[in-house]
């Protein structure tokens, strides 16, 4: 990846060149050839949209527990490790109701419980 120099710095695709911003730096690459439509058409790329659908099943589970946690008490990291010990489990082949309760017991009654005793 290249860097920008310049008093002037460039965000977007011209000619193929993609300009971007990355922690607080200027960079720019080649535009990559793969597109979406590849992605989900293509056989090359058949176990990377069932991961996906895995994903997002275990994303959807991780959010229905992550909202019983108290707003004061939500984290982003603890949806992420939610969204992560689902996703596990669901390529084990167990199923969303028991991981969900699995969810609930492990980390929202956990939550709950120390909310209760600082009060």
């Amino acid at each position: 990846m290249a860097k920008q120099k310049g008093p002037v710095y460039v965000t977007g695709t011209y000619h193929g060149i993609c300009y971007y911003r990355l922690d607080g730096k200027y960079y720019a690459r080649r535009k990559s050839s793969l597109s979406s439509k590849r992605v989900r058409k293509d056989k090359a790329f058949e176990l990377t949209m069932v991961h996906a659908g895995i994903l997002g099943q275990a994303s959807a589970i991780a959010s229905c527990v992550y909202r019983r946690i108290p707003p004061a008490n939500r984290q982003h990291a603890l949806y992420r490790r939610m969204t992560g010990i689902a996703m596990q489990l669901l390529k084990k082949g167990i199923d969303a109701e028991e991981i969900s309760a699995k969810l609930m017991a492990d980390h929202v009654t956990t939550v709950v419980a120390a909310v209760k005793e600082k009060r």
